[in-house]
């Protein structure tokens, strides 16, 4: 079966973690030819992976996303159509509407169905415009994966996608063991005081303002959580300056590091961090809660279908926005052991597996119809 993974959405933070993992899983797989479609701000990314040939791995030179929108509906159908593909994988979101190869889109954003796609729709006209897109595109593929159970169950809540062929292929964790690295190296980053850790990117559904008020929160009390946060992601200025000015006084004991590419590194901010804190008020899976865990890393999360679907019994739970409870859940821990490492009990593997055989299956469905 030779595949055309689409993944030229994929920037940074879990996006570009999932594509890596998946397109090196489904490579894999027996009798499955990968070929990527990578774009100027990834290819080097994919080109350092190592999942596929050099020659394998196509470069699209667009400039922006707009553009990549335009390609993705106009161009890549007749591109995979004359190179012979037998399924396009397009794993950011989108799908073209029209498309002649058998067309499979990965659903990821929480933001585009049920409560997400209400919540967002007050986020203005061009986010509507891509939610809009995105739904058309489910609409139009030949079946659209999901990565959770908590989304698919999303899906299936809006009327107009309850036919579509949905199959959920699950994402997987990292492995318990990870990569050292020495504290000292951490300190280099953050310093020797005691930090809490958050690693997400700045949608506003990761409501990373709340870091800001539960600093000046704990700054102001007499509690020995540490009231310091470090912040690992991609987030704007404007951004930082909203969650310096829910911290008021104490803006200083905020650590902005930007995105951290290099995954040790990531494994030594987990492992030496009091605990990892998530405050989102939604999302599809939930990454940063097995990546703490396997570093025996402490978290506490805000109480979300995905979170739980996850995690389990392995984090402590609060209500998105409750920092009284995020306190008070910290403060539990103050005199906690650290928590054995503990995974999903999934690998990228399974998932390589299980996405190998929905491809198929839309491969045959296509050749008998």
């Amino acid at each position: 079966m030779k595949v055309l993974a689409n993944v030229m959405y994929a920037k940074v933070g879990g996006g570009l973690s999932y594509a890596c993992n998946q397109v090196s899983a489904l490579a894999r797989e027996p009798d499955v030819d990968v070929e990527l479609l990578v774009s100027p701000w990834n290819e080097e990314a994919f080109r350092t992976l190592g999942a596929v040939s050099d020659d394998a791995l196509h470069l699209v030179k667009v400039p922006n996303v707009p553009t990549r929108f335009a390609w993705e509906q106009f161009v890549l159908p007749r591109w995979a159509a004359r190179r012979g593909f037998d399924v396009v994988l397009n794993s950011g979101n989108f799908a073209p509407l029209v498309c002649g190869v058998p067309n499979v889109m990965v659903l990821q954003n929480p933001n585009f169905v049920g409560d997400g796609r209400i919540r967002a729709a007050g986020r203005g006209l061009p986010y509507r415009a891509k939610i809009g897109l995105s739904v058309a595109g489910m609409r139009r593929a030949d079946a659209v994966v999901s990565v959770s159970d908590t989304l698919t169950e999303a899906i299936g809540s809006e009327p107009d996608l309850r036919h579509i062929d949905v199959v959920t292929v699950r994402s997987a964790g990292p492995p318990v063991e990870p990569d050292e690295i020495d504290r000292s190296a951490v300190t280099g980053l953050v310093g020797p005081d005691p930090y809490l850790v958050s690693v997400a990117n700045d949608y506003p559904h990761k409501r990373l303002e709340d870091l800001g008020a539960l600093v000046a929160r704990l700054a102001d009390s007499t509690t020995a959580v540490p009231a310091r946060v470090v912040l690992v992601g991609d987030i704007a200025e404007d951004r930082r300056a909203a969650i310096r000015a829910r911290a008021g006084e104490h803006a200083d004991r905020l650590v902005f590091l930007g995105s951290v590419g290099d995954r040790p590194v990531v494994s030594g901010l987990y492992r030496h961090a009091f605990a990892a804190v998530v405050t989102s008020e939604m999302e599809s899976w939930g990454l940063t809660l097995p990546e703490a865990g396997a570093r025996s890393c402490p978290v506490v999360a805000t109480d979300l279908p995905a979170h739980r679907e996850v995690a389990g019994d392995h984090v402590r739970y609060v209500e998105p926005g409750d920092l009284d409870a995020f306190v008070s859940a910290l403060e539990a821990i103050v005199d906690e052991p650290r928590p054995a490492p503990w995974d999903i009990g999934r690998t990228w593997e399974d998932h390589g597996r299980e996405l190998a055989a929905a491809l198929r299956d839309v491969v045959d469905a296509r050749r008998a119809g």
